[in-house]
């Protein structure tokens, strides 16, 4: 599948918003539609804009120019294996955001976090627990790109992801982050590790709630042996809820 690429004369526009100048210098392969071989030889090179400094004062970043960069992004090798750059998708102004783990294959082929399977069982938390629909959450993975052979992200790949991550957090606000996930949590937090340690335990990240729980494809995996995982997720979903009230009645 040929990579999505948006127009360049409008990526860097959004981009000097964001970033500042641009400059096109970075290098990123093209496969050809018919091509479906990741080792092929045949490809071409499209040069896209990349940042030099910071926005200007003044100057509120936004959703839009952060995606655009990352489209493209060449900041670790991951961009040589990925199909398409998970970056997010939801309300762009919402109270809880929702933090999984490494995008899978099916996340990586759609560019959507948490597709699939998944999907089904976080809408049926959202629904039956929350009372909340998909679109009134902003879904994000810790990381943006699968890493290759599905392998686990290295920490220095957590590490050049996070300043993403926490752009997007600033951008978005929300008033309560939900993290789904060892992955998820390690990449917010890198001195705590074991999700099964540290889920259900109130966190504060930059002044915001956090909540640390189980991933839906945890809970799916060997399914009838998780009764235990998925009630303590339950009640994870729960305090969410009850956060969410209190700081909605303040």
């Amino acid at each position: 599948m040929k990579p999505e690429y948006p127009d360049l004369k409008l990526a860097q526009d959004a981009l000097r918003k964001q970033f500042g100048e641009v400059e096109f210098s970075m290098r990123t392969r093209v496969l050809p539609e018919e091509e479906e071989e990741e080792d092929s030889e045949e490809v071409e090179f499209l040069h896209l804009p990349m940042a030099l400094e910071p926005a200007r004062e003044g100057e509120d970043p936004d959703l839009y120019s952060l995606r655009a960069f990352l489209t493209n992004c060449p900041s670790c090798e991951l961009c040589e294996s990925r199909t398409k750059v998970v970056f997010g998708s939801g309300n762009e102004s919402p109270d809880l955001v929702i933090i999984g783990d490494a995008p899978s294959k099916q996340e990586d082929k759609m560019g959507e976090p948490f597709v699939g399977r998944p999907k089904k069982m976080l809408d049926a938390m959202l629904q039956n627990v929350l009372e909340m629909k998909r679109q009134d959450v902003y879904l994000i993975n810790a990381l943006k790109c699968l890493p290759p052979s599905n392998r686990g992200p290295s920490a220095q790949e957590l590490l050049t992801c996070r300043g993403y991550l926490d752009r997007q957090l600033k951008i978005l606000k929300p008033k309560v982050i939900l993290l789904m996930g060892r992955i998820a949590l390690e990449a917010l937090f890198p001195e705590i590790s074991g999700i099964s340690r540290h889920r259900g335990k109130w966190l504060t990240y930059n002044g915001i709630d956090v909540m640390p729980t189980f991933h839906p494809s945890f809970l799916m995996w060997e399914e009838k042996t998780k009764r235990a995982e998925k009630l303590l997720t339950l009640g994870d979903l729960k305090e969410v809820k009850m956060r969410l009230k209190r700081k909605g009645d303040r």
